[in-house]
């Protein structure tokens, strides 16, 4: 019998993104400040420059959740009929495009358990053609993840972490100089300090930010210029590359600074800009969103060079952390941070024999794929080690 207290008062809604009043939104930001887990890429001035110039699917839709008090708890976006996998099951998914890198909703400190028993409820009672509730990018602990899982064991429900990875985060508690030193090895920054020493030669090296949205255009121009010349631009992947991408970030980024949810750092050789970085500031910590340097330049590393110049967030007495938001395994980024953070996909199914009975075959089929892939991989691992990615 669930032990969660019983709150006939709990409002769960579900509205589309015209459906967003200016009452909602000043909510809505009020929420993002009180998260008990900051997510820049779900707070509004991200999502609306998403909304205005990115493909969106005509499914999407934004579940929010009060209190009794009628107090805005949680935020969700969600869009239902994906496939979960390569199976044959219709799922609920949160809703994330290619430029989100964390899946986890806004909730109100304190508010987790609330949250997720009304989101579970909702997905029970209003969607009848989705098999699976599935989120991704989501954090493997933390109060969120915590919530749900402690909901789920009170309903007697299964959830289980499908998928795993680490990627590289920055964690407060040393001085910029300490985390250099204790954290990249000494020949490497030997070597930074030669190249720093020879590119100063050609120029007064210097790095300056950007935390408010006075000369916005000008950054951000610059930025973009930047990294359609590089190898993202070779790839496809320059922002500029397209119209959509390109507006989206203007207006995000320009919006961001507004706030002062934004910063970008710009790193100059004379009057040249070698590279740039540009991060989300949330309440207790941050995001770096973009990164771009002058391919010119490779070889001085300007990557690293301004990496190097972010760790001076370490100096702010206010600072907590930095996600790197990088793909498992970086070869820059996991060479200068310590620090890692286990990202997960969770799935849990909707109420009923019918969807249990599928989500467990389900799983026996992913757990069965798992120990084939990890086996063919095995050989490649330095310590031959299985990484455990099933249920908790």
């Amino acid at each position: 019998m669930s032990s969660l207290p019983i709150l006939k008062d709990a409002q769960t809604r579900i509205v589309s993104a015209t459906d967003i009043t200016q009452q909602l939104a000043t909510e809505w930001d009020d929420l993002a400040r009180c998260a008990s887990e900051p997510n820049s890429f779900y707070e509004r001035w991200f999502v609306e420059a998403s909304l205005r110039h990115l493909t969106i699917p005509d499914n999407l839709q934004f579940l929010f959740v009060r209190d009794d008090r009628g107090t805005l708890v949680g935020m969700l976006p969600l869009r239902a009929g994906q496939n979960y996998g390569r199976m044959p099951l219709s799922a609920l998914q949160n809703w994330l495009h290619y430029n989100q890198f964390l899946g986890v909703p806004l909730v109100r400190k304190g508010s987790e358990e609330l949250f997720w028993r009304e989101v579970i409820a909702e997905f029970d009672e209003s969607c009848p053609r989705s098999d699976i509730l599935y989120l991704s990018e989501m954090l493997a602990e933390g109060p969120v993840t915590d919530g749900l899982f402690a909901v789920c064991k009170i309903l007697g429900r299964s959830a289980a972490v499908v998928h795993r990875y680490q990627r590289a985060l920055l964690l407060a508690g040393s001085t910029p100089d300490e985390y250099w030193s204790e954290s990249v090895r000494k020949k490497k920054r030997k070597e930074i300090a030669r190249l720093e020493n020879r590119l100063s030669e050609i120029g007064e090296v210097r790095v300056d930010s950007l935390r408010v949205d006075t000369d916005a255009e000008t950054w951000i121009a610059e930025f973009l210029s930047l990294e359609a010349a590089g190898w993202k631009a070779l790839e496809g992947a320059a922002l500029a590359k397209e119209d959509g991408t390109r507006n989206f970030f203007c207006a995000a980024t320009a919006e961001g600074l507004k706030q002062r949810r934004v910063e970008i750092l710009r790193l100059r050789v004379g009057t040249e800009t070698i590279a740039m970085l540009v991060n989300f500031l949330a309440e207790s910590g941050s995001f770096s969103f973009k990164i771009a340097y002058d391919e010119d330049y490779a070889r001085y590393s300007p990557g690293i060079l301004i990496e190097k110049a972010n760790l001076q967030r370490l100096a702010d007495p206010s600072f907590g952390w930095m996600d790197s938001c990088a793909v498992e395994d970086h070869p820059m980024i996991n060479s200068l941070w310590r620090g890692r953070r286990d990202i997960v996909r969770i799935a849990l199914p909707r109420k009923g024999l019918r969807a249990a009975v599928m989500f467990r075959a389900a799983r026996l089929v992913e757990t069965g794929w798992s120990a084939i892939k990890q086996f063919r991989n095995r050989g490649q691992n330095d310590n031959g080690t299985i990484k455990d990615d099933n249920e908790l």
